[in-house]
This record gives structure tokens, sequence and C-alpha cells, in this order.
């Protein structure tokens, strides 16, 4: 039997992206396996599922083979994160994408292993339009594909006359370079990661023929999915041709690249009761170990509510605290850690299977003192949750804050929360000698203090049910935003994201008297105030055209309006209090 086992490093990595495929799924990873086992290299299967919300990770793990491994998390982003996902997990020389419906035959990866090793080749294209291949697909689809090329050529200049098969194979060390710095999570990212690679010069790229027995048992192509292969493909070449996002994190893409560790570092980790709403439970606390090795030590934080609820003898170390003390105790667990690296997670948070796979190979480079990663909110229905899950996922709901919630590229941050954060243990205990509370600001002065580099990516992502919105989301942006406005300064300075509520509340507190007083200034203001209210409006139709729920739309655009009040509010009040201090003083 030809493969690679857990301890094998394996020649190939084929990984599969999968969704919604609960009664498919056993049967068609068999196949992959038993087709990809006649090529004759060590290799392994990386599953990943974007989101599943049937039993299709359950079937998955019934397969009995140790070169599967089977990655998931619990909301769908797209086919794009699920190929990023699992080429980042990869462990193999070369890494294959093939799709889970068996549409394309992934036994001819060995003409494509062939052919790169052969003619020195970095990528091998499945292309449907070579001369060899062999395909059965819907004359609409044949269309499609066809005009869609015809812009690619047209706009990126790629001599590729398909660059959306499923099929693909790519040298490790080229998805190295190129993964940190995409963005596109769902229809263009194949042609993202070929447009990005030839830009950094990648060029020995070559097309291969593929089998394609269309089944029609994937989404389809509606009009949604076509709209938005286009805007995607549109951002892809603003950020490509004008904007030159790509060549500006290259040497962040490629300082990662290089850096990888050949061991990993030690880590603990610290649970503390978060924000999403809830008290949490043991559940919660089962949740994220059951996606952490027995290995890694684990420190609850447990106010005195939470005791009973959080003891898990010889598996979990409890410290106790009291009400509104979790960060102190959480600073004191974390001193005390005997491990290199600290991670810190909200107790309401769910981990992903590779969460420390993805954020530990980060801390290879020594100045990168922290590493953060997105909480993704759970949409489960309920209105006012999942109406702050949108708003935390948009720039008008929390604006330069959304990257705390928003899955995009490999970026620097000055700031972040203890909800999805790992530190290097000697760097919390020198700042916490030095008096730095353990809060947002604790990145600020990391990286001030200590010269330190704090990465957020977006592969070290966390799930987490959102806070209502009326009853808890704008109440903890008032604390957030007084807490924010009471230690603004020069090294906690204001930003954007906090300048604009302030603008606006200004703005709407100025309302009166620039309507009394009628003339440009009362035109001023109502031509103010109208543009924004189009820009709300804007937001609820987008908002309910894409979730398809009006409602939704409605409650996100009239808590915009609320948590933009609200923290300039907060700001104000904050300043307020900070200017009764010195006054005492």
């Amino acid at each position: 039997m030809t493969g690679a086992g857990p301890d094998t490093t394996p020649v190939l990595s084929v990984v599969v992206p999968c969704f919604r495929q609960q009664d498919v799924i056993a049967e068609n990873l068999r196949e992959i396996v038993a087709r990809v086992e006649t090529i004759g290299v060590p290799f392994e299967v990386v599953l990943v599922s974007d989101g599943s919300p049937d039993d299709t990770v359950q079937q998955a793990t019934t397969v009995d083979d140790p070169r599967i491994r089977v990655l998931a998390y619990d909301r769908n982003m797209g086919k794009g994160y699920a190929v990023r996902t699992g080429s980042f997990a990869a462990r193999g020389e070369w890494v294959a994408w093939v799709d889970s419906d068996l549409d394309l035959d992934p036994s001819l990866l060995g003409r494509f292993l062939h052919q790169a090793e052969h003619e020195h080749l970095d990528v091998v294209v499945g292309s449907k339009r070579h001369p060899e291949s062999i395909v059965d697909y819907p004359f609409k689809r044949r269309v499609y594909s066809w005009l869609y090329q015809r812009l690619v050529k047209a706009m990126f200049g790629l001599d590729i006359r398909d660059t959306q098969v499923g099929l693909k194979l790519f040298r490790r060390r080229v998805l190295e370079e190129v993964l940190p710095v995409v963005l596109v999570k769902r229809y263009a990212f194949d042609l993202e990661i070929l447009a990005v690679a030839r830009s950094f010069g990648i060029d020995r790229i070559a097309e291969a023929p593929v089998r394609l027995d269309y089944r029609f048992s994937g989404t389809g192509m509606n009009w949604r999915a076509i709209a938005q292969a286009l805007w995607d493909t549109a951002a892809v070449f603003y950020r490509l041709r004008l904007l030159g996002y790509y060549n500006q994190r290259r040497v962040l893409g490629h300082r990662l690249a290089v850096h990888r560790p050949a061991v990993l570092p030690t880590v603990t980790v610290v649970v503390a009761p978060g924000s999403s709403g809830h008290d949490g439970s043991g559940a919660d606390l089962d949740a994220i170990l059951d996606q952490l090795p027995d290995a890694v030590p684990v420190v609850a934080i447990a106010p005195p509510a939470l005791r009973a609820a959080l003891d898990r003898p010889g598996r979990v170390l409890l410290v106790e605290s009291e009400p509104d003390g979790e960060r102190e105790a959480a600073a004191r667990a974390a001193c005390a850690a005997t491990t290199d690296l600290v991670g810190f997670i909200d107790l309401g948070a769910r981990p992903t299977s590779y969460w420390l796979d993805a954020a530990l190979p980060l801390f290879g480079d020594p100045l990168i003192g922290a590493v953060a990663g997105p909480t993704v909110p759970l949409l489960t229905g309920d209105l006012q949750r999942d109406a702050t899950g949108v708003l935390s996922e948009s720039r008008l709901g929390m604006g330069g804050a959304r990257v705390r919630h928003h899955v995009g590229g490999v970026r620097e941050v000055g700031d972040f929360p203890l909800s999805n954060l790992f530190v290097r243990t000697e760097s919390v205990r020198d700042l916490t000698r030095a008096g730095v509370p353990l809060d947002d600001q604790f990145i600020t002065a990391l990286r001030q203090r200590l010269g330190m580099t704090v990465l957020c990516s977006p592969d070290v992502v966390v799930t987490s049910l959102p806070p209502r919105l009326w009853s808890q989301h704008l109440h903890r942006l008032l604390r957030l935003a007084r807490h924010r406005g009471r230690i603004a300064g020069p090294s906690a300075p204001l930003r954007m994201r906090h300048l604009a509520p302030l603008a606006w509340t200004m703005t709407v507190a100025l309302g009166p008297l620039a309507l009394a007083h009628g003339g440009r200034l009362r035109r001023a203001w109502i031509a103010i105030a109208l543009t924004y209210l189009a820009v709300l409006a804007w937001f609820a139709a987008l908002i309910g055209i894409l979730h398809r729920r009006p409602r939704l739309g409605l409650h996100a655009a009239l808590g915009a309006a609320a948590s933009h009040l609200i923290v300039g509010i907060g700001l104000i009040l904050g300043r307020l209090r900070r200017l009764r201090d010195r006054l005492r003083l």
C-alpha cells in the first residue's frame, strides 16, 4: 500500500474541499484514495469541510485510513477559503487540489506530477481546452466558461486557456509565497492564485488534460454566483493592477515562508469568559478541549458562577476569579506558564481543528511577538444575533475593527482583544511586570515597548455566537468606547473607526441648532443627514439581498446607526471621565 501515515512526510498532498456531502463523501473519499494510490508516491488526503451543516464531517471520519486528515470549521466561508486551509495544512512537496464530487478524475495527478518534474514546472493547471482533454458538460456552462476566460485573458494577460478547473498541482514553496497575500474566498480564488504567482515572477506554468464527467453534483451556476464571480474577478484586478496590494505584502509572505520552524513552540491555552452574551458552560469548554491535543496545558478562568461548570480535574487547571477580575486572573495564569507561548480564547468561542497548527508555525520569526485571528460570527437564524454578526463583518458596522471578525489576508495589526490571541510567554511576563494591563492595548504595548510585530492570520480562526444586538452588543460597545476615550493619548491614539462615529454623534447633536439657524447651515446638515440615510438604506438592501432576509437587513442598518451614536457618546463620556480624574489630581 502506497501512502504516507502521520509520521511519514508525503510527496503529494491532495486537498479536497467539500460542502454538504454527507451522503457521498465517505464513498468519494475511498475512491479518491484508490485513484491517487495508482500514482505510486507517498501521499496524504486533506479533506476540508467548508462549514457543512450536515453530517459531512462525521461521515468522512468513518473512512479508516491514516493517510486521510479531516479539517473542519463551523461557518461556510467559500471554496477558496477551504482550499487555502487545506493547502496551509498540507505536508507534501507537491500540493494538489481535487474537487470532492469526482467530476474530475484525480488519477490524472500522476501525469501532472510527471510533467512538472520533467519540465521543471512550478504549477500544472488542468484545462478543459487542452487538446487531449475528454470533457462532458452542459453547453450553457461551456459558453459561460469561454466568455469568462476571454475576460480573464483581456484583464490579466494570463497565457492559460482555463483557470477554473478544480484539478491543479503546485510546488509547495509557490503556495507558501502566494497564499499569505490572497484574499478571495469564493469564486475567483483559482484566478487570484495564478495571477499573483505570475506577478511574483513564477512563470513556469503549464496546462494538462483532464477527464471531466459533469454530474451536476455541485451548486450550479445561477445569476448570484455569476455576479459574485465577476465581482471577485474585478476585485483581483483592482488589487493587482491598480492598487498594487499584492506586491506591497509580498515581503510579509516571503518572511513567513522562510521562517517556518523545524520544531513548533509549546503553548498553554488560557480560557476566559468572553463577550458573546452568554455566561458559558462546561459544554463550551469541552468544545475547546475537543480541538486541543491532550498534551497541551489548559487553564480555565472561572468566576464564582462558573466554578462548578468548568471543573475538569486532570485535564484543566481551574483558576478562580472574582467578578470582573478575569483579566487579572488570566495575567497571573499566563505569567505562570512554562511553555513558549500563551494562547488566549473566549469560553464561548469554538476553535477549528487546525487552530494550533495554523498559529504556531508563524512564530518561527523571532520578531513576531503575537499572532491573532478573527472570531467569525455564527449565523443561526436569531435575528438580533445575526444582525450583530453581520455588523461585525462590515466596514459600516465596525470600521477598522472588522479585522477582528472578518477573514481577509495576513496583515499586521496594532491592537487586538484576547478573544483569539497567541503571545510569547516571556513578553507577557515583561509587560505585566511593567504594569501593562491585559486588555486590547496590551498588543499596542508589545509593539511600542518591545518592538515586536503582531500578525492577524485568517487561518487562526475561531467561531462564536454573537451577542444580541439591542440588549448586549450596544452595551458592550458603550463600555469599550468609554474605556477607549479614557485611555486615548499619544500611545493609544483615536483611529478613523473612532473618529467617524464621534463626528456623526456631534453632527446629530448639532442638528437642532443647524435646523433652527436656517440658511446654508441648515441645507448642509440636511444634505449630510440624507446622505447618511441613503448609505444605511443601501446597506439594508444589500444585506437583505445577500442573506435573503429583508428583516435582517433592516435590523443591521438600524444597529449600525445605533452603534455609531453609542461609540460617539462613549468616547465623549470617556474623555470627560479622564478630564475629571485630572482635575481631581
